[in-house]
């Protein structure tokens, strides 16, 4: 009776120590995961979450991160089908339904977006994710003002949600209320010094106004951030030639089609700066 009892428990501590082991190991392993997604390195983090889903694959945690890895790689088949799963392990998930709808959007199917957003707020109806999902297909239907309700929404629920200050701006800009938008964007900046893409949009806005200076000076901020952001030389570059300010603007121009591409939206910019610099090109 004593051998059948200690073969027992030596086969429950050996079990024990596998779970134990196993449980280790898959926690090692989305830290890794996520620490490579930081980084940007979106094949090593999905490799890492399918290493610790191989261990436990009802391990949600490495199904939202891998397929979070895998929206940034656009492959967007295999994170719908990590979230999916992942929502049926734990459907009350606020954060997957949102970014299960972010997905939908990726890949152009509008109306799951919208219901996946709808049921993240039913879930936590202060869930900011949700709101901004959902103002994102307002504004992709040009519902403006309804997506900036939704915006607003997301800021009350969390006032340093920069995210939410720059596309809320934007919603503005769309709608031509400029002042609101120049402020949206100049509270994003705020709260985040280094956020290029307000400033661009801020520096946009006053270039359409004719505000040149002030255009100058954000857009001066976004290559100092971003030295590779082509569309902020191009902005400038007219903001320059505008002034008279030739030289400048010249430079700038050789900046912006040496890394703009061919076939982007931009043709018209490219095609001004090129025949800016052809007629300029003695001065």
């Amino acid at each position: 009776m004593r051998l059948i009892i200690t073969r027992v428990c030596l086969v429950f501590i050996l079990i024990s120590a596998f779970i134990s082991t196993a449980a280790a190991g898959k926690e090692d392993l989305l830290k890794e995961c996520t620490a490579a997604k930081d980084r940007g390195e979106y094949t090593q983090a999905i490799s890492y979450c399918s290493q610790a889903l191989a261990l436990d694959s009802s391990y949600v945690d490495a199904l939202y991160w891998r397929a979070s890895s895998q929206i940034k790689l656009k492959n967007y088949s295999a994170a719908i089908i990590d979230l999916s799963q992942e929502l049926q392990l734990q459907p009350l998930d606020a954060e997957a339904w949102s970014l299960l709808g972010t997905t939908y959007r990726r890949s152009g199917n509008l109306a799951l977006v919208y219901c996946d957003a709808k049921r993240a707020l039913e879930i936590d109806a202060k869930f900011s994710g949700g709101y901004m999902t959902r103002a994102l297909i307002f504004d992709d239907m040009s519902q403006h003002d309804k997506a900036i309700e939704d915006y607003t929404r997301a800021i009350e629920n969390n006032p340093k949600l920069v995210e939410a200050f720059n596309n809320r701006g934007n919603s503005y800009a769309a709608l031509n209320r400029y002042s609101e938008a120049v402020s949206d964007f100049s509270q994003a900046i705020e709260i985040y010094p280094q956020f290029a893409d307000a400033f661009f949009n801020r520096g946009y806005i006053y270039f359409s106004l004719g505000r040149y200076d002030e255009a100058i000076a954000d857009l001066s901020k976004v290559v100092e951030i971003n030295p590779q952001d082509a569309h902020a030389f191009g902005v400038r570059g007219s903001s320059y030639a505008v002034l008279g300010r030739t030289r400048e603007a010249v430079s700038d121009f050789q900046q912006f089609l040496a890394m703009a591409e061919p076939n982007n939206k931009r043709n018209e910019l490219q095609k001004f700066a090129a025949e800016y610099i052809a007629g300029n090109s003695s001065k």
